[in-house]
């Protein structure tokens, strides 16, 4: 499991970054990495996102020539109170997700805008944050329930697999 969400992790990267434009749907471009750990956040809790969101924001904040670690506390954050939400309502409750993520994205998304702003000295213009945060909400609410049905399937056939030995 490790080595797929590795490898989940590395290919959302590289899409988000290949893909032009960030395959942009209306103005908002999704945040893959910003699903994946938002998904594992809510399937697994904060506690095993943690690693997933720092390894996740390395990588988006290596690859992007900005601050480093601004997109790592991002992500943790995010994975952080979706996971608590997580924990809070016990069980899945797939409703819930879509709250969850939004929150969550809406929490990376204005993390990114003032790092932007105090970091960076960007002037902010109308247009930035609502991109940066309404991307985020997007793909924390509607990305991330895709994801975590995958990964509940998987971590359910993972754990009825009979034993080899």
């Amino acid at each position: 499991m490790v080595l797929a969400g590795l490898g989940a992790l590395v290919l959302a990267t590289f899409l988000q970054l290949a893909l032009p434009g960030g395959a942009a749907v209306w103005w908002l471009e999704p945040n893959l990495v910003l699903a994946l750990v938002v998904a594992w956040a809510w399937v697994r809790g904060p506690r095993w996102a943690f690693g997933w969101a720092v390894l996740g924001g390395l990588l988006l904040d290596l690859s992007g020539g900005g601050v480093l670690g601004v997109h790592a506390v991002a992500l943790v954050i995010a994975a952080y109170v979706v996971g608590l939400l997580r924990s809070l309502a016990g069980t899945h409750i797939w409703p819930l997700t879509i709250p969850a993520g939004a929150l969550g994205g809406a929490l990376y998304g204005g993390i990114v805008v003032l790092a932007l702003h105090v970091f960076q000295g960007e002037a902010l213009n109308s247009a930035l944050p609502m991109q940066l945060i309404g991307g985020a909400v997007a793909s924390g609410a509607v990305l991330s329930v895709p994801f975590a049905l995958l990964f509940t399937a998987l971590q359910r056939s993972l754990a009825v697999r009979p034993s080899s030995g």
